[in-house]
């Protein structure tokens, strides 16, 4: 059996969350933005093998992939707030 850090499940689990909730009005990029969240969600993903949810979150990777062609000082707006919900919801 694979030895796993209890810390990297609620660490997923606490990423998951805010994503679910809606992330609108943070930042797109840089500290404490959805491009961060974005990643250790991701990461959390591979640490943990979640290979079903990790398939199903490819929608997500498709806006992940997209944030770096917003501004720099772009904020997370209801229409990309709303994606983000409806395909977290449908992701895991």
């Amino acid at each position: 059996m694979l030895e796993t850090d209890v810390y990297d499940y609620f660490a997923f689990g606490y990423n998951y969350n805010i994503l679910r909730r809606g992330s609108e009005g943070i930042r797109v990029q840089g500290e404490d933005s959805l491009e961060g969240l974005l990643d250790e969600f991701f990461d959390h993903l591979d640490t943990l093998n979640l290979q079903v949810t990790s398939q199903a979150a490819y929608d997500l990777r498709e806006i992940r992939e997209r944030l770096g062609s917003l501004p720099e000082d772009a904020s997370v707006d209801s229409e990309l707030a709303r994606r983000l919900i409806r395909h977290v919801k449908s992701s895991t």
